[in-house]
């Protein structure tokens, strides 16, 4: 829907976006610090467009990006965010215009319990100044099992009687976060944990890149990646390897592939629209079987590391290392 809008204010012309963007900040401005709603008013004809008695847009099924939320309540709609699984029928938290908190799925639904259960991360080495671990829920709406899969229902519940979510958060002020899938978390060689999501969300951010999947090789970051633009290969090579070096500029070391491999195929995805992240390992390796250009990330030049890394080579101890 937003996509939608901005497409329409770029055939417009610069001016037209100019405008547009001013406005937009002006919203957020008057939202944030002045505590006034205004969108509505100064993108009245955008509104006309839509409906004028639209109010609430409610996001559901994935994750909202807040960026795009904070967007959408600026041109003057209000957001409303629900999280749950189909075994949860599926509500089990809600965050509402009323009581709204940016970042957050909100508070549990009545009569749902939700608590955070850290040995499932702690086990993989994540740490976090917060309460940070898997979300385990129960409740009237929380399904009794899988039908005919004893083995599968027992694991998907703690020994108390939880079902057990797969995805990682922590409360804060009552408000629920949810940062990722368990199964998603990779631990590399220098025993970081890592969140493959938001990686590929910031090599994804590159026009040159179409799709990217991040996973796991000897303990280091590699992806395999589908060009945005087809061409002859060494073009599309080249604007992937252009793509990966701006992305990697801005992201810490531990966070950047040290490898890809590039194909022309899609990724494996279910029919959510999730990456099919088993059998990213055996696309990588036929990628690599088939000769397609695998391009290895060399070091960065010091000027163009971040100030954490750049801290971190002039460090005494890490010299000697």
């Amino acid at each position: 829907m937003y996509s939608g809008i901005i497409g329409k204010i770029e055939s417009s012309g610069r001016i037209a976006r100019r405008v547009f963007n001013a406005l937009l900040a002006l919203s957020g401005f008057a939202q944030t610090w002045l505590r006034l709603r205004i969108g509505k008013r100064i993108f009245r004809p955008l509104h006309k467009h839509f409906g004028k008695n639209l109010r609430l847009l409610a996001s559901g099924g994935a994750a909202l990006d807040p960026d795009l939320a904070a967007k959408l309540e600026a041109v003057g709609w209000q957001v409303a965010i629900g999280y749950g699984l189909t075994e949860t029928s599926p509500l089990l938290s809600i965050n509402v215009p009323n009581a709204y908190r940016r970042g957050s799925v909100g508070k549990p639904f009545p009569g749902v319990e939700i608590r955070i259960d850290p040995s499932a991360v702690e086990e993989q080495g994540l740490r976090n100044e917060r309460t940070v671990g898997e979300i385990v829920v129960r409740g009237p709406n929380v399904f009794a099992g899988y039908r005919n899969l004893p083995e599968q229902t027992k694991q998907a519940f703690t020994p108390d009687g939880w079902f057990r979510t797969g995805d990682i958060g922590y409360f804060e002020d009552g408000f629920l976060y949810v940062l990722g899938r368990v199964s998603t978390l990779i631990k590399t060689e220098s025993g970081e944990k890592i969140q493959t999501e938001d990686v590929e969300a910031a090599y994804a951010s590159e026009t040159g890149i179409r799709e990217i999947g991040v996973l796991e090789e000897r303990g280091k970051l590699v992806a395999l990646i589908v060009p945005k633009r087809t061409g002859p290969g060494d073009e599309a090579g080249n604007t992937v390897r252009m793509a990966v070096e701006a992305a990697s500029k801005r992201l810490p070391s531990y966070e950047r592939i040290s490898d890809y491999a590039i194909t022309s195929d899609a990724l494996p995805r279910t029919r959510l629209g999730k990456i099919q992240r088993h059998l990213l390992v055996q696309r990588f390796e036929k990628a690599k079987r088939a000769d397609e250009k695998i391009v290895e990330v060399g070091a960065m030049a010091v000027e163009e590391m971040s100030g954490e890394d750049r801290a971190l080579l002039e460090n005494a101890a890490a010299q000697s290392c």
